[in-house]
């Protein structure tokens, strides 16, 4: 499960939204009606109201609001002349299947599946849940639970996009979304008062189609033989079509693929909420003269299931992000790079669309067709409800809670908007393996040096990647297809003349005359810089920025300083505020779970810092890992603006390389001693100006105390840490990196600094190639 905990993660992005039932839940007017006619013929209708018993004990509510649920559900079903109907249970959550270990407060009371999947018992099935309380009070304690239930569904369908549930308090009942800006409820129905508004909003919710109630329509499912859900994606046949390929009007629109692994799924609630499937292609039968015709994709899709099922052997990848609006899609500068060395290669990309009561069919008509985040125009938040602390009590240590009674029913009139996100998709053609899953030296070695050529090239656009971390770089297979190697043909990218830089850059592509064995991938966090900017280096917000420019219109700051760093702003309990870090995500086979202790081989970005703290914390423009960040970005103190440099970008490379050797574990114990353990931790510290001592520590050792450096690898005890050619292309680095030369690294150019450290790179494999 996600690493941040709850309770930081949806502070303060709940809010009421008083025209909720008005926004969300209102369907066809006859339909509705019908359900509630259907409704008052039920021996629990009674004086025109649904009759809910009054009792001191929160558990014997469940029976008669059970009743309630599935007699709407049953009423919904009738409408539609169909066998099966919805049917809310109540469930012990323990005899739910799950992937991860659940906390024990994800436990609701009543749960709906998908009656498609009604005996696969398993959180991947799971459409809603319902949280019943006794008191009218214990809605806060309600929507916490809520939560809890929220990120398991999110954790374990990869094709939900928002999510809604229920929370019934004594007789109020309050409808509750959950998508990647937070969490938004209604003011309360009472059950027994309203009975026919409480009956109209469920039966909207029951009646919604598959994408209104939160479903991906480009995904659909099948029972795999190994009793779990297996996933399909339909792509646009043109986001697949290689150049030369066929005109895509003689092809069908969508071509299906299976979704065979699950590379990165971050599972919070709120935030970009990355996903990265590896895709096949799914070979069908041809559909010949007799076959049925298809007026729906549903019965398209329907036929394709019954065919057998066979796989091409090319593998695609498709990223799935909630990205900022303000922030160009990553797709956009990917298509600049096709073929470059050493870079992801990109296959195709766009916004996710969404149902339009416009009658538009393409989003580039109309503005409300892209799939975002709702703006809510009139918000209200109870202070009290503002976040979930302080709503259960815990009871011991054996997994016992109660609720506590807290007044939500005063709100304020917010003039704080909700952050918006779209939904993005980009597909990629490059497929691979973490770098730590290097099968030795040379390949780590290789697949790093061949990141920093992209990096290279990168620069020389007047692009900074601004995110080289471990995560980031892929080692693909031998033999992978690459749809272009621009690396072959004549300058491209605006280089008729070319500089020093990009003829040095070419020299060496020239010298390895062999495909990338690595590639840098992940452009969430770049920048493009204007024709009129340096390449040296980009502010981090637009407006003036802080520090003093030198002659090379970089930003000159000491590298090495023994003097403290800027003082991080604390709260009122002296915890740092939130970091604004970026952790590893990569199209690679990486588990979709964290290690459960710390003594196994470690991959970044399973200790995400928590945030903490008010929302009223500075600004940290800071970007990136913290793990691989370089000492100039952790100089700089929360809500100062700075400039990034490539020499950040750089300077990332050696943590990478530093990351990889002290988090090595060979087979086939694959456990961590705890000298590697404690320097990782000191690496993947939450406390900023700790990290940043520890890396000045580390940089010192490798320029003046180098035998130091190789005693602190070597106490790690594994045979990357022990390799000589590994070892010294480290302290040749950090020597380097220390800036203690002729020539301070703020004045080096590109021409100047990429050679210099390429050489290190390929002098360490000429090492290890010596008998």
């Amino acid at each position: 499960m996600s690493p941040i905990p709850l309770e930081h993660e949806i502070r303060d992005h709940i809010f009421c939204d008083p025209s909720f039932v008005e926004r969300f839940l209102t369907g066809d007017k006859d339909k509705l009606r019908a359900v509630v006619q259907r409704c008052h013929k039920s021996t629990l209708f009674s004086k025109r109201r649904w009759t809910l018993p009054k009792l001191k004990q929160g558990g014997r509510l469940y029976p008669p609001i059970v009743r309630v649920l599935n007699t709407i559900a049953e009423a919904v079903s009738a409408g539609r002349c169909s066998r099966a109907h919805d049917s809310f249970l109540h469930y012990n959550p323990r005899m739910i299947k799950s992937d991860f270990e659940l906390s024990f407060l994800t436990d609701p009371d009543l749960v709906l599946f998908d009656n498609k999947y009604e005996q696969q018992e398993h959180w991947e099935t799971v459409r809603m849940t319902v949280r019943v309380k006794r008191l009218k009070s214990h809605l806060k304690a309600a929507i916490a639970g809520l939560a809890f239930d929220a990120r398991a569904i999110f954790a374990h369908q990869i094709h939900r996009r928002h999510l809604y549930a229920l929370a019934i308090c004594g007789t109020e009942a309050t409808f509750v979304r959950f998508d990647r800006a937070g969490v938004l409820y209604s003011t309360p129905i009472d059950v027994s008062r309203d009975s026919d508004g409480f009956t109209k909003a469920v039966a909207a919710l029951l009646l919604m189609d598959k994408e209104t109630f939160g479903y991906d329509p480009i995904f659909s499912t099948k029972m795999g033989s190994d009793g779990r859900l297996d996933y399909y994606v339909e792509l646009p046949h043109s986001a697949l079509d290689e150049p030369g390929s066929l005109s895509q009007a003689t092809k069908s629109p969508d071509v299906r693929l299976k979704v065979t692994e699950v590379l990165c799924h971050r599972q919070d609630i709120v935030g970009r909420a990355t996903i990265v499937l590896r895709l096949q292609k799914v070979k069908v039968l041809d559909v010949q003269l007799g076959s049925p015709a298809f007026r729906t994709r549903g019965q398209k899709r329907k036929f394709e299931e019954s065919q057998p099922e066979e796989l091409h052997d090319v593998s695609f990848v498709l990223k799935l992000v909630w990205r900022d609006p303000s922030q160009e899609p990553e797709g956009e500068v990917l298509k600049k790079l096709v073929g470059i060395y050493g870079l992801v290669q990109y296959a195709w990309h766009g916004d996710a669309s969404r149902a339009c009561k416009r009658g538009c069919f393409a989003s580039s008509l109309c503005g409300r067709c892209v799939d975002e985040t709702p703006r809510v125009d009139e918000m209200f938040v109870c202070q009290n409800l503002s976040n979930i602390q302080g709503a259960i009590r815990i009871i011991g240590n054996g997994g016992e809670y109660t609720c506590e009674a807290i007044n939500t029913k005063k709100l304020e009139r917010t003039t704080q908007g909700r952050r918006r996100r779209i939904y993005s998709r980009t597909l990629l053609s490059s497929v691979g393996k973490m770098l730590w899953a290097a099968e030795g030296p040379k390949e780590l070695l290789m697949g790093i040096l061949d990141a920093l050529m992209g990096c290279w090239h990168l620069v020389n656009m007047n692009i900074l990647h601004r995110d080289i971390s471990g995560g980031n770089i892929m080692l693909l297979p031998p033999g992978q297809k690459l749809r272009w190697r621009e690396w072959k043909g004549p300058f491209e990218h605006g280089t008729e003349n070319p500089t020093d830089s990009n003829c040095k850059l070419r020299e060496y592509l020239d010298r390895f005359d062999r495909n990338p064995t690595g590639m840098l991938s992940d452009f969430d966090m770049y920048q493009q810089l204007s024709d009129g900017e340096s390449s040296f280096s980009a502010s981090s917000e637009s407006g003036d920025s802080t520090g003093s420019a030198d002659d090379a219109g970089g930003v000159h700051r000491p590298r090495i300083s023994l003097a403290p760093s800027p003082e991080e702003t604390r709260d009122e309990n002296g915890m740092p505020h939130a970091k604004r870090r970026k952790t590893e995500c990569s199209y690679v086979a990486a588990s979709s779970k964290c290690p459960k202790t710390d003594r196994v081989a470690r991959v970044p970005g399973c200790h995400r810092a928590p945030r903490y703290g008010p929302s009223t914390e500075k600004v940290d423009y800071r970007v990136g890992t913290i793990a691989f960040m370089s000492i100039n970005v952790l100089n700089v103190a929360p809500g100062e603006q700075y400039e990034h440099s490539f020499m950040d970008d750089l300077e990332s490379f050696f943590w990478v390389l530093l990351y990889a050797m002290l988090g090595h574990a060979d087979p086939p114990v694959k456990i961590l001693n705890p000298a590697a353990v404690g320097m990782l931790d000191r690496l993947d510290d939450d406390d900023m100006s700790r990290v940043r001592a520890f890396k000045v520590e580390c940089l010192v050792q490798c320029c003046r105390l180098p035998e130091e450096m190789i005693k602190k690898l070597r106490s790690t005890e594994n045979s990357w840490a022990y390799n000589e050619a590994l070892s010294q292309a480290l302290i040749r680095l950090g020597s380097f990196f220390c800036d203690e030369d002729d020539t301070p690294l703020s004045q080096m150019t590109p021409a100047d600094a990429f050679p210099k450290v390429v050489d290190i790179f390929i002098e360490a494999l000429q090492e290890l190639d010596q008998p």
